[in-house]
């Protein structure tokens, strides 16, 4: 069982780096690039419907009023964390690619609250800093999907 756990970790920090990523682009430019690459790399297969997905939740983002954004931006950070962690244990491959898109992309993020030497909790932690969010640990977060309902021809544990 070793194994599994050398490999849980790396594959945990980089879910959530991908997730933390794409919550800060969800109301910039960069966000279909972005979107389409992450998509591209964990599910060409269902690239269609993870793309659907990740505009769905994006809206839920763009849509919150201004004083709860924030804690919007984490929710989705949480829900995207444990899909993309699910589909890069599915597929270790792909995480390779992955790190490429994350590489490629970081350094035109905007920087958010707590990323300047405020730290704040989130469960994306990417070199060494936390990024934005708060850490909701046990806690229902409205808006999220229900981990249970999949859409017919999501793969299993993808939300």
């Amino acid at each position: 069982m070793r194994g599994r756990e050398v490999r849980e970790e790396p594959l945990r920090m980089l879910a959530g780096a991908v997730a933390s990523a794409l919550a800060k682009a969800v109301d910039t430019d960069l966000w279909a690039d972005l979107r389409a690459r992450v998509a591209a790399v964990l599910a060409p297969t269902l690239f269609d419907l993870v793309s659907a997905h990740l505009d769905e939740a994006r809206g839920r983002v763009v849509g919150a009023p201004a004083v709860r954004l924030e804690l919007a931006r984490a929710e989705f950070t949480t829900e995207w964390r444990g899909s993309i962690h699910t589909m890069l244990w599915q597929h270790p491959e792909a995480a390779g690619p992955l790190r490429a898109v994350l590489h490629a992309v970081s350094p035109a993020l905007p920087r958010v609250a707590g990323e300047s030497g405020v730290v704040q909790h989130s469960g994306a932690h990417h070199s060494g800093a936390h990024h934005s969010g708060a850490h909701h640990s046990g806690t229902h977060h409205s808006g999220a999907r229900d981990p249970g309902v999949h859409p017919a021809g999501w793969p299993a544990g993808f939300r």
